[in-house]
C-alpha cells in the first residue's frame, strides 16, 4: 500500500516437494484506497468515520455524541487525505474518554499515519511502516506542549475511535466527553531539514506565497534556560484569520493580527461616514443660504418696485387744473 514494492526471495537448497509461491499485483490510484470500515454498537449515534474532501486544507473532527457522551462497542475511522506534497498536522483541542489513562479498554484514540489494513486472521501481521499515537483518558495526562499534537510523515492519517464500553459514571455530568480534533495541511516545516547545506534561510523561501507561523520559543525553566523552539509551520494563506488556529500548539500567530485588521476597518468606515456627513452638512448649509438670498433678492426687488410705482403713478385728482 505504498507508491512502490520491492520482493526478494530467498533460498537456501532447492526442494521438489514445495510448488514455490504466486503473487498478483493491481495498481490503484490512491484515492481508490477508502478509510477502514466504521462500527457503530448504538445506532442512535451517527458522525462515526468519514474522509476529508478533495482540496480540503482544514477540518475539524468530533467524537460520536460530543460533546455528552459516546457509544459503546463502536469503531470509528475518519481517513484525512491531503495533496501528495503536503503533510497533516494534528491537534487535539479536548480530550476526555475516561477518568486515568489506564482505562485504553474503555475507549482510545488512535492517530495512525500511513496505510494500515486490519484482517481477522490474526496469524498475518502487519510489517509495513507504519507509525502511530495513541491516546487514552484524558488531556490532563498529556500536559505539556507539543503531547495533544501529531505532524503526519506524508499526506495520509487515518484517525480512529474504538470503545469497549461508554462513559464511566463518575464522567456523567462532565462539561465535555469525548475529543475534538482540528487538522491542518502543511505545505511544510521550517527547521526539520537534515541537510546541513540547505540554510533556514532557503527552507523560509520555499514557503513564499504561502504563511510562516512564528513559532517562537517555550521554555520549561526560563531561569536556567532550559528552553526549546517551537515548529514553524508553513501553511496556505486562505487559513489565516479564519477562525481557527492552525499553527502548532501555543502559535498563535496565524490569528494574532486579526483583530487589529477589523479594528482598522472599522475605524477607517467610521473616518469615512463622518466625512460623508460632514460634506452632506456642508451641502445643506449652502443650499439653505442660497435659499435664504434668492428670497432676499426677492424681497428687495419687490419692495423697490413698490417705491418706483408710487412715484410714478400719482392719483389722478392730484393733476386736475383749477377752475
Amino acid at each position: 500500500m505504498q507508491s512502490w514494492v520491492q520482493l526478494q526471495f530467498v533460498t537456501n537448497s532447492a526442494d521438489r516437494g514445495h510448488r514455490g509461491f504466486r503473487i498478483q499485483y493491481r495498481i490503484v490510484s490512491e484515492a481508490a484506497i477508502k478509510e477502514p470500515l466504521s462500527i457503530v454498537g448504538e445506532s442512535m449515534f451517527t458522525g462515526c468515520g468519514g474522509h476529508s474532501k478533495l482540496g480540503q486544507l482544514s477540518g475539524e473532527i468530533l467524537s460520536p455524541g460530543y460533546p455528552t457522551t459516546y457509544p459503546k462497542n463502536s469503531t470509528c475511522n475518519w481517513l484525512i487525505r491531503v495533496e501528495a506534497q503536503q503533510r497533516i498536522y494534528i491537534r487535539i483541542v479536548h480530550l476526555h474518554l475516561a477518568p486515568t489513562i489506564a482505562e485504553c479498554e474503555r475507549a482510545s484514540l488512535t492517530i495512525i499515519d500511513g496505510y494500515k489494513h486490519e484482517s481477522s486472521d490474526n496469524t498475518r501481521k502487519d510489517t509495513s511502516e507504519t507509525s502511530q499515537a495513541k491516546f487514552c483518558g484524558s488531556q490532563l495526562y498529556y500536559s505539556e506542549e507539543g503531547m495533544k499534537s501529531y505532524l503526519s510523515s506524508a499526506n495520509r492519517i487515518v484517525v480512529r475511535l474504538a470503545t469497549q464500553d461508554g462513559p464511566a459514571f463518575s464522567m456523567i455530568g462532565e462539561e465535555r466527553i469525548g475529543f475534538k480534533i482540528i487538522w491542518t495541511a502543511v505545505e511544510g516545516l521550517i527547521g526539520e531539514s537534515v541537510n546541513p547545506e540547505r540554510s533556514e534561510r532557503a527552507e523560509e523561501a520555499s514557503c513564499e506565497g504561502q504563511f510562516l507561523c512564528h513559532g517562537g520559543q517555550v521554555c520549561v525553566e526560563q531561569v536556567h534556560g532550559i528552553c526549546a523552539s517551537r515548529s514553524r509551520l508553513c501553511i496556505h494563506n486562505s487559513l489565516v484569520c479564519d477562525g481557527i488556529y492552525n499553527c502548532v500548539e501555543g502559535d498563535f500567530s496565524d490569528e494574532q493580527h486579526c483583530y487589529s485588521k477589523e479594528i482598522i476597518t472599522s475605524a477607517a468606515c467610521g473616518f469615512s461616514l463622518i466625512v460623508l456627513m460632514m460634506l452632506v452638512l456642508v451641502c445643506c448649509d449652502q443650499l439653505r443660504k442660497r435659499r435664504r438670498l434668492r428670497i432676499l433678492i426677492k424681497e428687495r426687488r419687490a419692495l423697490e418696485n413698490g417705491k418706483n410705482g408710487s412715484r410714478t403713478f400719482a392719483p389722478y385728482s392730484w393733476f386736475q387744473p383749477k377752475q
